[in-house]
């Protein structure tokens, strides 16, 4: 089978499309508190969520960067990061969590209980210890 191109006449035969890279947005929670008061639940908890680019595996570069933040708005960098080969850590998640915990910021979830009994999310603000 043929196929024209420009007017040519030319071969299927297998082909690359380009290279292969990937990026990637990860989410890293640790609670460190939770308890009740009233009918309104609170967890504390702190967070870190990065985003990790691959380097293009087609062309060998299987090395991986991280932009670290403390927040899901991603307004600030508090950290970045690059790893040689991706393939030598296993959980990503708990490597982050390790080199990164002093960056992570503190948050308190409220949730609330509805007239069913059971609690529904109302709010996650910066926590600070001091209040």
């Amino acid at each position: 089978m043929a196929f024209k191109n420009y007017n040519k006449e030319i071969k299927p035969t297998s082909f690359s499309n380009g290279g292969y890279t990937s990026t990637y947005i990860g989410h890293v929670r640790n609670i460190e508190e939770a308890y009740e008061e009233n009918d309104e639940l609170y967890i504390i908890d702190n967070y870190i969520m990065y985003i990790s680019k691959s380097g293009d595996i087609q062309q060998g570069d299987e090395s991986e960067n991280f932009e670290i933040y403390d927040s899901s708005e991603r307004k600030k960098i508090v950290a970045e990061d690059e790893i040689e080969n991706r393939d030598n850590i296993d959980d990503i998640d708990e490597y982050i969590n390790k080199k990164f915990s002093t960056k992570a910021k503190k948050y308190k979830h409220t949730f609330k209980k509805n007239d069913d009994g059971e609690y529904y999310w109302y709010s996650s603000e910066p926590y600070n210890e001091e209040f």
